[in-house]
């Protein structure tokens, strides 16, 4: 453990809550997340993603290389904490590991590392990952391999009859790797949406018959959302509130708190923050226009697309600048920046619980979520 790593985080959540209080100005963020690619290889029903470059496939040629992330990565290189690199599928980014390799070698303090993956490509993701435990020294590296319910509903949601059997193959072999490179952590990534809201048990039955032996805390958990990231704000809705909160009910009786404390400070903290994650997602669904708790959004964290653009959130999508053409710095503390966290404050952004802004939400909080995700609570 990098006791360092987690000094500077701490001073930069306290810069953070006091530039939210206007007192200070905002620090560079620790938190990023990237769409690296929006190529990909499935055809999901709840995002939009993979029709972008059917429909304009000149735009490929426009995401951002490897070097083009230099300066940025430089610019952010004593603060960067945490990073999350999404698409898309990311690992069809075929200079994904160059791109992983600058960051860890740029950000010193670079301390976490998330990937999502569909796990479609089981050869192109094990062959990465292994190169990513070779050249990258991250303390802890996560991939979550999305699988949203059996297999009939999960190929559906995925729009190809393969996406089942081939996720379960990447799991299978991500849990193997892990088995001797204790830095990374696999782990399922479950998207409640209305294709399956209340089929939650059925989804541990099918992974006990694929011989995954899943305990429900180990996994994360997200809500269908519309956005810029999935590029599905026009797309079809339908109320999955019944369904969900029977699903989230269960999942929040078996999380245990204080069980993967001896597995260090994050496995603690993705275990307090889940709980707290679906408590409060309880809230959202109920209302969805209302803001949970106080977004970073701006203040913590940003969003950059796979041609630079950075952007509040992933699913806000006005666009702050590009990182090709300006400087990380400049852009972060500009005017068109600084109206945006006052407009974020305010509630006028397009609100959402996701947990790429709720991860760092939850931080900018302490101690008052900590306390919610301790406590019991009633059912709904």
């Amino acid at each position: 453990m990098k006791v360092a790593n987690y000094v500077s985080l701490c001073k930069a959540l306290m810069r953070a809550k006091l530039a939210h209080k206007n007192l200070v100005r905002v620090p560079t963020p620790f938190r990023v997340n990237v769409a690296v690619t929006y190529r990909c290889n499935l055809r999901c029903r709840i995002c939009g993603v993979w029709k972008i470059y059917r429909e304009s496939p000149d735009l490929a040629r426009d995401e951002m290389r490897s070097d083009d992330y230099t300066p940025f990565f430089e610019s952010v290189s004593h603060d960067l904490f945490w990073l999350g690199l999404t698409g898309g599928e990311p690992f069809l980014k075929k200079d994904l590991v160059d791109i992983i390799y600058l960051a860890a070698s740029k950000s010193r303090k670079l301390h976490i590392l998330e990937l999502t993956t569909n796990g479609f490509s089981e050869r192109i993701i094990e062959k990465k990952v292994n190169e990513i435990l070779e050249d990258a020294d991250i303390p802890f590296i996560t991939v979550g391999v999305s699988l949203d319910g059996p297999p009939l509903t999960h190929n559906y949601m995925r729009g190809r009859k393969e996406a089942w059997s081939r996720a379960i193959a990447t799991y299978k072999t991500l849990c193997e790797i892990s088995s001797s490179h204790p830095n990374l952590s696999p782990h399922i990534s479950y998207t409640i949406s209305r294709h399956n809201a209340g089929r939650f048990l059925d989804f541990l039955k099918a992974l006990d018959e694929e011989g995954i032996e899943m305990k429900t805390d180990l996994i994360s958990v997200a809500i269908e959302h519309t956005g810029h990231l999935y590029h599905n704000v026009s797309s079809e809705k339908g109320s999955m509130f019944q369904g969900a909160n029977t699903d989230i009910q269960f999942m929040l009786s078996k999380i245990q708190i204080l069980k993967p404390i001896t597995k260090g400070i994050v496995e603690t903290g993705r275990h307090l923050f889940k709980r707290m994650f679906l408590i409060s997602a309880m809230d959202f669904l109920k209302e969805p226009d209302k803001m949970v708790i106080p977004c970073a959004a701006l203040f913590c964290s940003c969003f950059i697309d796979p041609f630079g653009f950075v952007h509040p959130c992933s699913i806000y999508g006005r666009k702050l600048g590009n990182i090709r053409e300006t400087n990380f710095h400049d852009i972060w503390h500009s005017q068109t920046a600084n109206k945006l966290r006052e407009s974020i404050k305010k509630e006028e952004c397009p609100n959402c619980w996701s947990p790429c802004e709720a991860e760092p939400s939850f931080l900018l909080s302490l101690p008052k979520t900590l306390v919610s995700a301790l406590i019991e609570r009633a059912p709904v």
